[in-house]
C-alpha cells in the first residue's frame, strides 16, 4: 500500500473509534497540512452531545500510521517524535499520540498520552546530540470509562 492510503486508513480508523465511544467527537482531517497536529478532540460531558455547552475539554492529535505486515498485533508499539515535537506538544498542553497499525483486513490504534509531565521526563532521558525520542504506545482502551480516566490523570491540572 502507499502512504497516502495507509494515511487515510489509519484517519478513518482513529474517526471511526471515537466516534463510537459516544462522548468523543474527532475533529481530524484527511490530508491534513497542518504543522504539528492532525486535528483535535472534544470530549463531552454527555453522550452523543454535540452541544458547546457539554464539551469538557478538548485534546490535540498526532496521528501516525504504518502498515503491519504480520497478521498480529502487538501489546504496544514505539514511534520516533523530533525533541522540537516534543517541546511543541509541552508548551502547548500536551498531545495524544496515535499510532496505527493497518494490517491487510484491520486497523489496530495505539496511544500514547503525552501530557507534560510526561513529556518533562521524556527531554529530561535526551542526550545533547539526540533529535528524535522514541515513544512507548499501548493498545487502545475498549471501554469510554479507561480512557476518560487516562485523560484525566494525564491532562488534568497540568
Amino acid at each position: 500500500m502507499n502512504q497516502k492510503r495507509i494515511d487515510k486508513i489509519g484517519v478513518a480508523a482513529v474517526v471511526d473509534y471515537f466516534c463510537r465511544m459516544g462522548h468523543i467527537d474527532p475533529l481530524i482531517a484527511f490530508d491534513d497540512k497542518r504543522a504539528v497536529w492532525d486535528g483535535d478532540i472534544d470530549i463531552y460531558k454527555k453522550c452523543d452531545s454535540c452541544s458547546k455547552e457539554d464539551i469538557e475539554f478538548t485534546l490535540r492529535v498526532q496521528v501516525k500510521s504504518s502498515e503491519c505486515k504480520s497478521n498480529g498485533f502487538n501489546t504496544f508499539v514505539t514511534h520516533s517524535i523530533n525533541i522540537h515535537d516534543l517541546e511543541l506538544y509541552k508548551n502547548n498542553g500536551g498531545t495524544l499520540l496515535i499510532k496505527v497499525l493497518i494490517s491487510k483486513n484491520k486497523a489496530q490504534l495505539y496511544f500514547a498520552y503525552l501530557g507534560k509531565v510526561k513529556i518533562n521526563n521524556l527531554i529530561n532521558d535526551i542526550s545533547e546530540k539526540q533529535q528524535t525520542k522514541d515513544i512507548r504506545c499501548y493498545k487502545a482502551p475498549k471501554e469510554y470509562k479507561e480512557l476518560y480516566n487516562e485523560f484525566l490523570t494525564t491532562f488534568d491540572d497540568e
